[in-house]
């Protein structure tokens, strides 16, 4: 889905976005070629049932692809906008980091700039939780088009 997406829309930028239990906002670093549907011992499916355990995304491709992104200055900018923000070094093994792995691989013989972000729950989504507010979720996101942009066109 991501091949014919991206080939289809040819964006300058891919941002993937995904909500994970953290307590800010997560701009993803490393994509690995792996999926595992394995959460600290509990298989969690996809939302098609499907259930991988240490496959390849790509069979002949790396083990890691870095993200394209800026994201130094995506961290930083969110700071500045009292965001609480940090880098990752890891996806993860689910859909998120295949989705990021995905736009990584298709997009590595382009011009475009490739990424992931995570994003916290938002309040109601579950209990005992790390939450942020959508409103400020949406303001996180909207900086980090803005920070992409102005890369992409340096």
């Amino acid at each position: 889905m991501i091949k014919r997406l991206i080939a289809e829309v040819q964006p300058e930028i891919f941002l993937g976005l995904g909500w994970d239990y953290t307590k800010g906002i997560k701009v993803e670093r490393i994509a690995l070629n792996v999926m595992d549907s394995d959460f600290w011992g509990e298989i969690k499916p996809d939302n098609y049932g499907n259930t991988p355990h240490n496959q390849r995304i790509f069979e002949r491709a790396p083990l890691a692809l870095e993200s394209t992104l800026p994201v130094d200055q995506i961290v930083q900018t969110l700071k500045n906008s009292g965001i609480f923000a940090f880098p990752s070094y890891f996806a993860g093994t689910h859909c998120c980091n295949t989705v990021m792995y995905s736009a990584l691989y298709y997009s590595r013989r382009s011009k475009r700039i490739a990424g992931f972000v995570h994003i916290p729950p938002i309040p109601g989504m579950f209990e005992n939780t790390p939450t942020m507010e959508l409103e400020q979720e949406k303001k996180a996101i909207e900086l980090v088009l803005q920070v992409c942009r102005t890369h992409f066109k340096s």
